[in-house]
């Protein structure tokens, strides 16, 4: 949808009115430019006010606007967050958070830090093998997702029917795993007999066996964690390298909170219930060749576990980490499966799935 500067700017008043940053002055006016590395229709805006508008009143913002119900999870979040200010949590300053429930629309005005962060990894360089950040980043990040899990860890209001409390959909329940299984194996026979014809033998082997192995990985490993809640968060639900955002060498512009030094976390659409180790699955393997993998993800799993217990998490060993870990990588190898059929180029699927299957000993 295109984006229509004159009728933008009362709503951009109305909302930076309502957040108490715009308490005098008016918007004189704003340029607007569609940014393509965020999953929404989203748009860095620059503002110009007039009048007596504060000096500090933001003048670079970012808003994200979704339609379909997309973003009724990452609105309700930045609801929830907005009403816990005492804690620090990686997430943009937010000033608007709406959502239709009628029409599925969704708005969200953030800050905008494109002066002063960027993407730890853009899409292009993920499939070119290149997301390996430095030891510096990668920490800076890995505290950044253990602070968010460790806000909402064993929450009781996990796997409630509240987005985004909501259990992951995968396996919410044994009904839902079920479903998900007999999904899986859907796409899996359609894949061998399409796109995935030519991929090699032992990959399908491995695939087959993971297949067999599904009502195993329900009954041992999920059902006690799902059914009693246990070392659950709030997990980001698509947390690639691309979803973090990370300062620049030198940033410009003045950010609250002292967010000049902060990782934050983006494109939040798929938030939900989950197992944390399932944003660390997603992030560490997927696009880490297995040498890569080989070289820095004990590194970062017991970096991560420490930032995790530094947050106030109590009675998870990095056993059990590792253990969630390799679980949650195991299911992820599916995901690769549907986003061939989905339509991913074969670069795109057929590396994320070599990365995934690389050097993984099967959890069941």
């Amino acid at each position: 949808m295109a984006l229509e500067t004159d009728a933008m700017v009362p709503m951009l008043e109305t909302a930076l009115r309502g957040a108490g940053v715009l308490p005098r002055g008016a918007i004189a006016e704003i340029a607007a430019r569609r940014d393509p590395t965020f999953t929404s229709a989203s748009y860095h805006v620059a503002v110009r006010y007039r009048g007596d508008a504060p000096p500090d009143a933001p003048r670079a913002l970012l808003l994200k606007r979704h339609h379909a119900h997309a973003g009724a999870r990452e609105v309700a979040l930045y609801r929830l967050a907005r009403r816990e200010e005492h804690a620090p949590l990686p997430l943009l300053p937010c000033y608007e958070a709406t959502y239709d429930p009628d029409t599925g629309a969704s708005r969200l005005l953030l800050a905008d830090l494109a002066g002063s962060h960027r993407p730890v990894a853009t899409t292009a360089r993920l499939m070119a093998g290149e997301a390996m950040p430095s030891r510096q980043t990668l920490r800076r990040l890995l505290r950044a997702l253990a602070c968010f899990h460790a806000h909402w860890w064993n929450d009781p209001r996990l796997g409630s029917d509240d987005t985004p409390f909501e259990l992951h959909p995968w396996y919410g329940s044994a009904a839902l795993f079920e479903a998900t299984a007999q999904r899986w194996r859907r796409e899996w026979r359609q894949f061998r007999g399409s796109v995935g014809a030519g991929i090699p033998h032992s990959w399908a082997a491995r695939y087959e066996r993971a297949l067999d192995r599904l009502p195993q990985l329900w009954e041992r490993y999920l059902a006690p964690r799902i059914e009693e809640r246990r070392f659950l968060a709030l997990a980001h639900g698509n947390a690639t390298f691309a979803a973090f955002l990370a300062p620049r060498a030198a940033g410009r512009g003045p950010l609250p909170n002292g967010g000049h030094s902060r990782v934050y976390l983006v494109d939040l659409e798929a938030v939900c219930a989950s197992f944390a180790a399932f944003d660390l699955a997603t992030l560490l393997p997927t696009f880490w060749t297995p040498a890569q993998q080989q070289l820095s993800t004990g590194y970062a799993l017991r970096h991560y576990h420490r930032a995790l217990l530094a947050q106030g998490v109590r009675g998870y060993t990095l056993r059990q980490l590792h253990d969630d870990y390799r679980l949650m990588r195991y299911l992820l190898r599916f995901d690769a499966v549907s986003n061939a059929l989905q339509g991913a180029s074969e670069s795109y699927w057929r590396v994320k799935m070599g990365n995934l299957l690389g050097g993984q000993r099967p959890a069941a």
